[in-house]
């Protein structure tokens, strides 16, 4: 069941990440560059639950509360 709640929050990460990549590319302002950051720092949150819940890369110990997978999560989150 969290495969499917992480594949629907995939998508529109996705669409957003895609969209900001295409106005990066035409659109060279501040304020372009900070969205365009905002939507990969998402995208690595959303990439940090689908490793979770996959357990991909065992060794970032997902899950625990002082492991480097929880510290890539929260920072990116915080980035946002």
């Amino acid at each position: 069941m969290e495969i499917v709640k992480l594949a629907i929050a995939l998508v529109p990460v996705s669409l957003l990440l895609c969209g900001s990549v295409v106005l990066f590319r035409t659109t060279q302002s501040m304020w372009v560059s900070l969205q365009f950051l905002g939507s990969m720092f998402l995208g690595v949150v959303v990439s940090a639950h689908v490793c979770e819940a996959l357990g991909i890369f065992p060794w970032m110990l997902w899950g625990s509360e002082d492991s480097i997978g929880h510290y890539l999560d929260l920072g990116s989150a915080l980035l946002v």
